[in-house]
């Protein structure tokens, strides 16, 4: 008794459907680690990092602030709001923690300050102030 069986037709179609499923796997691998890593960036950048942003929130505020001043004969604003055209989003932006700058504009020539998380005066660490005439 011969149990051996002629061979089927050919088909082709297999190895086509296996190559695309192959590739479709691949893309989708290869997107999936791609987005766990720009989301690890993101999430590793905005968390705790309060301290870092506002300074740089500062610092642009005072480059308007250079900005109006050269287009007002050196006279810095009285207001903030003043010079928001002057700013990237055209309005004064907030700290980090949501809270508004304090411009004090008597001292020579301004002084912007973020009163931290608390928003109070003093503190220290994410309650500290941050002010644009100290050292960075």
């Amino acid at each position: 008794m011969n149990l051996d069986l002629p061979p089927g037709p050919p088909r082709p179609w297999r190895a086509w459907v296996w190559r695309v499923t192959r590739g479709v796997l691949t893309a989708v691998a290869t997107l999936g680690a791609l987005a766990a890593l720009v989301l690890w960036n993101v999430l590793a950048y905005t968390d705790g990092h309060e301290h870092d942003v506002t300074p740089r929130q500062i610092r642009k505020m005072e480059e308007a602030l250079v900005v109006y001043a050269a287009k007002h004969k050196g006279k810095f604003p009285e207001r903030l709001e003043d010079a928001a055209k002057y700013m990237p989003d055209g309005e004064v932006p907030l700290d980090a923690w949501g809270n508004p700058f304090l411009y004090v504009t008597p001292r020579t020539p301004y002084v912007i300050v973020s009163m931290g998380a608390d928003g109070k005066p003093g503190g220290e660490g994410e309650d500290a102030d941050i002010r644009s005439d100290a050292a960075w």
